[in-house]
């Protein structure tokens, strides 16, 4: 089990809907949270709609700005709680088009802020966490990261560089005190919902609501779990793994490993 009630979380995306929704569990999980977000309108409209709770406070952070990231760094530095989590959750939407019809500038947006965003958090919390006696950094990927996903490569391929980034992080902080976890949620229904964190994965008949499935996520996250879906079809990652195994197959059977080189 991890715990961290009464430690500080900084939610990246603070703004977005699953930004409101992770806000909305760690409160009742009995952390204080840090939204941040670049739109500071968006952010005190986010606050506003959480009911200025106390314990929720906000900061302008633009994820894909490494100035931006160590001007936090050194915020947070001179506050008196230290990060304990941190939650990876900012990603534009997808251009929603064909891969060759996106502009360089619309693919290098969407990476900077979904894959780059994430590696320019770690490094600028995941040692100040090891400092101050441990913390936990948990990445909100996508089932999207499993498969293909036609019209939507950008958001894809972001999100399946941030499931492999968390992997190889898992193992490069093992013994640092510093946690990971990820999360592929399925899609979302509506923008904020007002039930309780369900004890079962939301179905895979219906769209996730937010609060629901992140309220499974922080709670399979506190159990100490790595790999965390919202959602039981596992359609895509069965088909990823039936391609791999029939790769390996075919390279026992035929690959230039087998050559006799006697």
């Amino acid at each position: 089990m991890i715990e961290l009630v009464g430690g500080r979380a900084l939610v990246t995306g603070g703004a977005g809907t699953l930004g409101k929704a992770l806000a909305r569990v760690l409160l009742d999980r009995g952390m204080t949270v840090l939204l941040a977000d670049r739109d500071e309108s968006r952010l005190r409209d986010a606050v506003v709609r959480l009911g200025r709770p106390e314990g929720l406070d906000w900061r302008i952070l633009d994820v894909a700005d490494p100035r931006s990231w160590a001007a936090l760094g050194e915020a947070i530095d001179a506050d008196a709680a230290p990060i304990r989590l941190l939650v990876n959750n900012a990603c534009p939407p997808s251009a929603r088009r064909p891969l060759i019809e996106i502009a360089p500038a619309e693919w290098q947006s969407l990476i900077a802020a979904g894959l780059t965003g994430p590696f320019l958090g770690v490094r600028t919390f995941a040692p100040r966490m090891a400092a101050k006696g441990g913390g936990h950094i948990l990445n909100i990927a996508s089932m999207a990261a499993l498969g293909p996903l036609p019209d939507h490569g950008d958001y894809a391929a972001a999100k399946a560089g941030l499931l492999s980034l968390s992997e190889t992080l898992a193992i490069e902080l093992a013994g640092s005190g510093v946690g990971v976890s990820v999360a592929c949620p399925g899609a979302i229904g509506h923008p904020l919902g007002h039930v309780a964190a369900a004890a079962d994965p939301p179905s895979a008949s219906g769209r996730m609501d937010p609060v629901a499935g992140m309220g499974f996520v922080i709670d399979a996250m506190l159990a100490g779990h790595f790999l965390i879906m919202t959602d039981g079809n596992g359609a895509a990652a069965a088909r990823r793994g039936e391609m791999i195994r029939t790769a390996f197959d075919h390279a026992l059977r035929h690959g230039p490993g087998r050559a006799d080189i006697s």
